[in-house]
């Protein structure tokens, strides 16, 4: 259960990744012909602020959803560790 789950969450990262590149891109590509022209219209500076920020917190809300991920499989492994600790020594008497 826990590495399809980090399965899944891998998966949306490099889905985020992939969509991340393109708005960045759009970015770039705005911000290009801002340097061309020699300035920044208000309302280039506000929608490159909107794409970063968007970019940003759907980053960060895969990364986070990640690591709850890899947090949860942790804590199973230990859990496995200890169970099966417990079934040597019972085993061995």
């Amino acid at each position: 259960l826990e590495a399809t789950r980090l399965q899944l969450t891998g998966k949306s990262l490099l889905e985020v990744k992939r969509d991340t590149l393109g708005t960045l891109q759009t970015l770039q590509q705005n911000l290009s012909m801002a340097k061309i022209l020699g300035s920044v219209d208000a309302e280039t500076f506000k929608l490159s602020v909107a794409l970063v920020r968007k970019a940003t917190n759907r980053i960060l809300h895969c990364i986070k959803e990640v690591q709850k991920a890899s947090d949860d499989a942790l804590q199973r492994g230990q859990h496995c560790l200890t169970h099966a600790s417990s079934v040597c020594r019972f085993a061995a008497g």
